[in-house]
Protein backbone atom coordinates (compact mmCIF):
# COMPACT_ATOMS: atom_id res chain seq x y z
CA UNK A 1 0.00 0.00 0.00
CA UNK A 2 1.56 3.44 -0.81
CA UNK A 3 0.55 6.96 0.48
CA UNK A 4 -1.04 8.73 -1.70
CA UNK A 5 0.65 12.65 -1.99
CA UNK A 6 -2.22 14.05 -0.68
CA UNK A 7 -3.02 12.21 2.05
CA UNK A 8 -2.55 14.62 5.72
CA UNK A 9 0.73 13.53 7.49
CA UNK A 10 -0.03 12.63 11.22
CA UNK A 11 2.71 14.75 13.20
CA UNK A 12 4.26 12.86 16.52
CA UNK A 13 2.49 14.22 19.25
CA UNK A 14 4.55 14.15 22.44
CA UNK A 15 2.01 14.43 25.73
CA UNK A 16 2.45 17.07 27.91
CA UNK A 17 0.94 17.83 31.15
CA UNK A 18 -1.45 20.04 28.96
CA UNK A 19 -0.21 23.62 29.33
CA UNK A 20 2.37 22.99 26.44
CA UNK A 21 5.34 22.78 28.38
CA UNK A 22 8.05 20.09 27.82
CA UNK A 23 7.11 18.21 31.18
CA UNK A 24 6.55 14.62 30.20
CA UNK A 25 3.24 13.04 31.79
CA UNK A 26 4.89 10.37 33.80
CA UNK A 27 7.48 12.93 35.47
CA UNK A 28 4.28 15.00 35.87
CA UNK A 29 2.36 12.50 37.85
CA UNK A 30 5.38 11.36 40.27
CA UNK A 31 6.04 15.55 41.20
CA UNK A 32 1.87 15.84 41.63
CA UNK A 33 1.87 12.37 43.79
CA UNK A 34 5.13 14.03 45.77
CA UNK A 35 3.27 16.67 46.37
CA UNK A 36 -0.16 15.37 47.12
CA UNK A 37 1.63 13.13 49.89
CA UNK A 38 3.08 16.50 51.45
CA UNK A 39 -0.32 18.27 51.41
CA UNK A 40 -2.08 14.94 52.99
CA UNK A 41 0.46 14.92 55.50
CA UNK A 42 0.06 18.39 56.59
CA UNK A 43 -4.07 18.53 56.24
CA UNK A 44 -3.93 15.39 58.72
CA UNK A 45 -1.50 17.21 61.29
CA UNK A 46 -3.38 20.87 61.16
CA UNK A 47 -6.65 18.79 61.93
CA UNK A 48 -5.24 16.56 64.89
CA UNK A 49 -3.46 19.75 66.32
CA UNK A 50 -6.74 21.94 66.01
CA UNK A 51 -9.74 19.34 66.62
CA UNK A 52 -12.42 21.66 68.46
CA UNK A 53 -15.39 22.96 65.73
CA UNK A 54 -15.53 26.85 64.62
CA UNK A 55 -18.95 27.97 63.25
CA UNK A 56 -19.87 24.00 62.68
CA UNK A 57 -16.61 23.18 60.54
CA UNK A 58 -13.76 21.96 62.37
CA UNK A 59 -11.18 24.17 63.01
CA UNK A 60 -8.54 22.67 61.24
CA UNK A 61 -10.02 22.02 58.00
CA UNK A 62 -10.18 25.77 57.70
CA UNK A 63 -6.77 26.68 59.16
CA UNK A 64 -5.67 23.92 56.44
CA UNK A 65 -8.29 25.08 53.69
CA UNK A 66 -6.82 28.60 54.17
CA UNK A 67 -3.17 28.04 54.25
CA UNK A 68 -3.60 26.20 51.16
CA UNK A 69 -5.42 29.05 49.89
CA UNK A 70 -2.68 31.64 50.45
CA UNK A 71 -0.54 29.06 49.70
CA UNK A 72 -1.54 28.54 45.91
CA UNK A 73 -1.91 32.33 45.77
CA UNK A 74 1.26 33.31 46.32
CA UNK A 75 2.68 30.26 44.00
CA UNK A 76 0.80 31.50 41.54
CA UNK A 77 1.19 35.14 41.69
CA UNK A 78 4.96 34.40 42.31
CA UNK A 79 5.52 31.70 39.14
CA UNK A 80 2.85 33.90 36.93
CA UNK A 81 5.28 35.02 34.13
CA UNK A 82 7.42 31.81 33.98
CA UNK A 83 6.80 29.26 31.31
CA UNK A 84 9.88 27.18 32.07
CA UNK A 85 10.16 23.88 33.16
CA UNK A 86 11.07 24.39 36.67
CA UNK A 87 8.77 26.61 36.90
CA UNK A 88 5.55 24.10 35.74
CA UNK A 89 7.27 21.28 37.92
CA UNK A 90 7.37 24.03 40.44
CA UNK A 91 3.28 24.59 39.85
CA UNK A 92 2.49 21.25 39.40
CA UNK A 93 4.50 20.19 42.68
CA UNK A 94 2.74 23.24 44.75
CA UNK A 95 -0.80 23.72 43.84
CA UNK A 96 -1.78 20.84 41.80
CA UNK A 97 0.03 18.61 44.17
CA UNK A 98 0.67 19.86 47.71
CA UNK A 99 -2.43 22.63 47.64
CA UNK A 100 -5.09 20.09 45.98
CA UNK A 101 -4.84 17.54 49.05
CA UNK A 102 -3.95 20.66 51.70
CA UNK A 103 -7.67 21.63 50.92
CA UNK A 104 -10.62 19.90 51.19
CA UNK A 105 -13.92 20.72 50.42
CA UNK A 106 -15.35 17.29 51.39
CA UNK A 107 -14.62 17.76 54.70
CA UNK A 108 -15.80 20.65 54.89
CA UNK A 109 -19.36 19.94 53.08
CA UNK A 110 -19.80 16.87 55.00
CA UNK A 111 -19.20 19.19 58.35
CA UNK A 112 -22.05 21.56 57.11
CA UNK A 113 -24.25 19.04 56.16
CA UNK A 114 -24.85 17.26 59.32
CA UNK A 115 -25.04 20.92 61.08
CA UNK A 116 -27.95 22.70 62.14
CA UNK A 117 -29.52 25.43 58.97
CA UNK A 118 -28.29 28.61 61.38
CA UNK A 119 -24.66 27.05 61.51
CA UNK A 120 -24.88 25.48 58.08
CA UNK A 121 -25.21 28.80 57.08
CA UNK A 122 -22.29 30.85 59.35
CA UNK A 123 -20.41 27.87 58.50
CA UNK A 124 -20.04 28.81 55.09
CA UNK A 125 -20.04 32.45 55.30
CA UNK A 126 -16.88 32.06 57.12
CA UNK A 127 -15.31 29.62 54.76
CA UNK A 128 -15.75 31.54 51.89
CA UNK A 129 -15.09 35.01 53.02
CA UNK A 130 -11.66 32.85 54.69
CA UNK A 131 -11.21 31.63 50.92
CA UNK A 132 -11.40 34.70 49.43
CA UNK A 133 -9.68 36.51 52.31
CA UNK A 134 -6.56 33.89 51.99
CA UNK A 135 -6.39 34.12 47.98
CA UNK A 136 -6.10 37.87 48.01
CA UNK A 137 -3.39 37.67 50.86
CA UNK A 138 -1.46 35.04 49.02
CA UNK A 139 -1.57 36.75 45.67
CA UNK A 140 -0.51 39.67 47.15
CA UNK A 141 2.64 37.77 49.12
CA UNK A 142 3.21 36.09 45.69
CA UNK A 143 3.45 39.43 44.01
CA UNK A 144 5.47 40.83 46.70
CA UNK A 145 7.90 38.05 45.83
CA UNK A 146 8.11 38.29 42.30
CA UNK A 147 8.95 41.77 42.40
CA UNK A 148 11.96 41.49 44.83
CA UNK A 149 12.99 38.47 42.17
CA UNK A 150 12.77 40.57 39.44
CA UNK A 151 14.72 43.65 40.89
CA UNK A 152 17.15 41.16 42.13
CA UNK A 153 17.51 39.90 38.94
CA UNK A 154 17.48 43.09 36.68
CA UNK A 155 20.24 45.17 39.34
CA UNK A 156 22.43 41.59 38.59
CA UNK A 157 21.90 42.45 34.78
CA UNK A 158 22.47 46.06 35.24
CA UNK A 159 25.83 44.82 36.68
CA UNK A 160 26.98 42.64 34.46
CA UNK A 161 26.37 45.22 31.40
CA UNK A 162 28.09 47.89 33.71
CA UNK A 163 31.18 45.64 34.15
CA UNK A 164 33.62 46.29 31.97
CA UNK A 165 36.96 45.43 31.27
CA UNK A 166 40.61 47.34 30.51
CA UNK A 167 41.82 46.92 26.76
CA UNK A 168 44.77 44.69 26.82
CA UNK A 169 48.04 45.26 24.81
CA UNK A 170 50.72 43.37 24.28
CA UNK A 171 53.71 43.37 26.48
CA UNK A 172 57.17 41.87 25.81
CA UNK A 173 58.62 39.50 28.41
CA UNK A 174 61.21 37.12 28.17
CA UNK A 175 59.25 34.60 28.85
CA UNK A 176 57.25 35.03 25.77
CA UNK A 177 54.33 37.85 24.76
CA UNK A 178 51.75 38.01 27.42
CA UNK A 179 48.71 40.58 27.32
CA UNK A 180 48.18 42.78 30.44
CA UNK A 181 45.48 45.66 30.62
CA UNK A 182 46.50 48.94 28.78
CA UNK A 183 46.99 51.61 31.58
CA UNK A 184 49.17 49.27 33.35
CA UNK A 185 52.79 50.64 35.13
CA UNK A 186 55.30 48.55 34.21
CA UNK A 187 59.01 49.45 34.83
CA UNK A 188 59.48 50.27 31.25
CA UNK A 189 56.86 52.82 31.27
CA UNK A 190 57.92 54.08 34.47
CA UNK A 191 61.43 55.09 33.50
Amino acid sequence: MSATPNAPVRPRVRRTTGTGSQVHWALGALVVLAGGLIGTWARWATVLALPTEFAAAPLGVLVANAGGTVFLGALVAYSLHAPTRRAELGRLFGAAGICGSLTTASTLGLALATASAGERLVGLVVAVAAGVLAAVLGWWLGTLLRRARNRRLSARRAAAAHHTTLPTRAVENPAGTETEPAGTVTEETSR
